[in-house]
């Protein structure tokens, strides 16, 4: 059952030894702990936990979790070994999207501890940075993302899903279910398209502009959305509209025929920057 869930993640793992894949620093708990009692452990609400008390408009309270890393520290144990769901479905990649967003924490708190807590000085974490244990295997968060785009007939909205603890993408305060996965990746979706950092309406220059993740992933939105509705001759616009809620599709489309720019890209952790009020 293992070797089913983990197939796609081992094999883009073996691939990459020879490249940069699985080279980083493996990142395990902050501090060595031990799940208490595991017949009563819920990942899913310790997660919901970890959310609901680190997550701030889309941002992490970093401070918080260096203050206290010890639900993350435990979900990290979990998902070592944890084998998860095995069939292919939206519980799976539910599933999935959870722990990338988990073992991203991980690697964001890590990028945190180096600038020795300073905001301004600390840099988001590349993908293939870091090596974590999932389900028995040792694999980046490159990796996953990868798995998870190899399923048959991905959902592109998933890429929106997972936040790699970089400013320009926005971490959803609840976890990912199997029952709630379509509606979650819409809200996710719809949030992404109107953050100005993602996608932006400049129409002093007469330019969209969208974060440099998602123009090189251009391809892949717009086969997405081609797949979707049978359009042969679609355009990225097309795919930001269909992804759009309605008041962000009206905006949008008073930039119609505006060339769409890539922003340089975006390096800075994703910081929620407290205030008086936190």
């Amino acid at each position: 059952m293992k070797r089913r869930l983990v197939a796609n993640i081992a094999v883009a793992c073996l691939s990459a030894v020879a490249g940069t894949g699985c080279a980083g620093p493996l990142l395990g708990p902050v501090i060595p702990l031990s799940v208490t009692d595991p017949g009563d452990f819920d990942p899913q609400w310790e997660w919901a936990e970890c959310l609901h008390q680190l997550v701030r408009l889309g941002h992490v309270r970093y401070d918080r979790l260096a203050a206290n890393p010890a639900k993350l520290d435990n979900l990290l144990l979990h998902l070592a070994s944890d084998q998860g769901p095995t069939e292919p479905g939206p519980v799976r990649t539910a599933w999935m999207i959870n722990a990338y967003n988990t073992l991203a924490l991980r690697a964001g708190l890590e990028k945190y501890a180096a600038a020795r807590g300073n905001a301004d000085q600390a840099v988001a974490p590349r993908e293939d940075e870091y090596r974590f244990q999932l389900s028995g295997q040792v694999v980046t968060l490159t990796q996953i993302r990868t798995a998870l785009m190899a399923q048959p007939r991905h959902d592109v909205r998933i890429l929106l899903a997972l936040c790699p603890a970089r400013a320009d993408v926005l971490l959803h305060d609840q976890p990912f279910a199997g029952a709630t996965l379509d509606r979650d990746l819409s809200s996710v979706a719809q949030a992404a398209v109107a953050n100005p950092r993602l996608v932006q309406i400049d129409h002093i220059d007469e330019r969209l502009r969208v974060a440099d993740f998602i123009k090189r992933n251009q391809d892949v939105l717009v086969d997405w959305y081609s797949r979707r509705t049978g359009t042969k001759e679609a355009t990225l616009f097309n795919a930001l509209l269909d992804l759009a809620d309605a008041h962000r599709r009206d905006l949008l489309n008073t930039a119609i025929g505006y060339p769409i720019v890539a922003k340089p890209p975006e390096r800075r952790l994703n910081v929620y920057l407290s205030t008086a009020a936190d």
